[in-house]
């Protein structure tokens, strides 16, 4: 009978032992995959996060170099408006030429910002006496007031240039678009509108994209759907529609925005436009939104630190348990293999007896102990598909969320050939005892 045989039938002789440590083995081997696999996904999920974020430094880094080479202009006075709204009068038709005409000026787009809706005044005051009594810093808080204040509103009309190189330029326009598309100069009477507006509680609850809504009397198509982070329920239209829906002329609008050819000449061009419009708004936009900027860099690089610092920790958890769960695997075959020879001394000495030698019975002792980690391997392997993301739930920071892993072929092979070396290494010092016994003090022991 081969080598080979015996040690197969050996393996079996105690049944329930062998069983015992192949499960006891299995377990240990579906904890290394499911560790090893968890860490793989989150640092897959970690940098696909990490890329997200670097993504959006990078965008508001590129908004920021535009918003800093922008003015805005805007008209002191009120007039009254709709809801109860007290809009501020229209900036003059020719405002946009004689602005163009001003040296270092790029571009001008013309914006109308018109909340809809009949708002609670009472609640309005009480939330802005709320805000004061809190001492918040005006400046850092301005964006958060303006869309708390623009939340009352049903929706928010919001008319701009419809211009490919424009928006490409200056994003006129919503990015994260869910559904549809984003307006282009071909639409006609249509818009684009925030999801949260068509949600259960929305006010244009159920709509969606090719539906037909109406604003103000007049009716509109629904071409896109986006999402926003701030809570301006905006609906966007082209300028033109706006100015119709308003009942404002042509050339009308109540804001502009005006870019400079470089930040260094935004100055220069606030004090021309003052100088020639004295009763507008004019104001540097970088000096109410730079603060908001780098607060909002800082906030994404702070995420990134964050991620990598928890990425980092989980990696070196899983190592640690990795190498914790191999000298386990080892020890448990180690400890089998050394009560088997102990267990099996006079067999070992009958062996000598007819004439094995010392080679051949650790040779024999050595494919046992391989046998049962290979075995140990494969039932490892068959949990580690199964409970996989489970146990790396349990074993790996809780903080942390697993995608499902499958774990790969070379995975899979890595784990046999480390199953199949931990059996051998660990079954090397028993065999080794094994070989040197006398077949005379061997066959004395009972």
């Amino acid at each position: 009978m081969s080598l080979l045989n015996r040690a197969t039938r050996n393996v079996w002789r105690k049944k329930t032992r062998t069983l015992l440590v192949v499960i006891a083995l299995g377990f240990s081997i579906a904890a290394i995959i499911s560790v090893y696999s968890g860490v793989e996904a989150s640092t897959n999920n970690t940098q696909d996060m990490i890329e997200g974020y670097e993504q959006f430094i990078v965008e508001i880094g590129e908004l920021t170099e535009f918003q800093e080479r922008m003015i805005q202009i805007s008209n002191r006075g009120f007039g009254r408006g709709s809801g109860g709204f007290r809009q501020a009068s229209p900036l003059p038709t020719d405002i946009i030429d004689n602005i163009y005409s001003i040296e270092y000026v790029k571009d001008i787009i013309p914006l109308i910002e018109h909340p809809v809706g009949d708002i609670d005044f009472d609640q309005m005051r009480e939330e802005i006496r709320q805000y004061r009594e809190s001492g918040g810093d005006p400046l850092e808080d301005f964006e958060e007031r303006q869309d708390a204040m623009m939340s009352f509103y049903n929706y928010i009309i919001m008319g701009v240039p419809i211009s490919a190189s424009l928006d490409e330029t200056y994003l006129i326009l919503p990015e994260n678009i869910i559904s549809g598309d984003k307006l282009s100069e071909d639409d006609e009477s249509s818009v684009m509108i925030r999801e949260d507006l068509i949600l259960s509680e929305g006010f244009f609850a159920g709509t969606s994209v090719g539906d037909t809504i109406s604003i103000e009397g007049y009716e509109f198509t629904v071409v896109g759907i986006y999402t926003s982070d701030t809570s301006r329920n905006y609906v966007y239209m082209d300028i033109s529609d706006a100015q119709m829906v308003l009942d404002l002329e042509e050339g009308q609008a109540y804001t502009l925005n005006v870019y400079t050819d470089d930040k260094s000449a935004v100055d220069l061009v606030v004090y021309d436009i003052s100088e020639m419009y004295p009763d507008y708004q004019v104001s540097a936009y970088s000096d109410i939104y730079s603060l908001s900027s780098e607060r909002l860099q800082n906030q994404q690089e702070a995420e990134i630190s964050s991620l990598q610092s928890d990425s980092t920790k989980i990696e070196n958890t899983g190592s640690t348990i990795i190498i914790v769960l191999i000298i386990a695997v080892g020890l448990i075959v180690l400890f089998l293999m050394m009560y088997t020879v102990k267990e099996r001394t006079k067999e070992i000495g009958l062996m000598k007896a007819i004439g094995f030698k010392g080679n051949n019975i650790m040779t024999q002792f050595i494919l046992e102990g391989t046998a049962i980690g290979l075995l140990g391997g494969l039932l490892g392997i068959v949990i580690g598909f199964v409970a996989g993301p489970a146990i790396s739930e349990v074993l790996l920071p809780s903080s942390e969320v697993f995608s499902t892993t499958t774990p790969s072929f070379s995975l899979i092979f890595l784990v046999l050939c480390l199953t199949v070396i931990l059996g051998a290494v660990g079954t090397i010092y028993p065999a080794w005892q094994a070989s040197r016994m006398s077949p005379m003090e061997a066959m004395r022991n009972e």
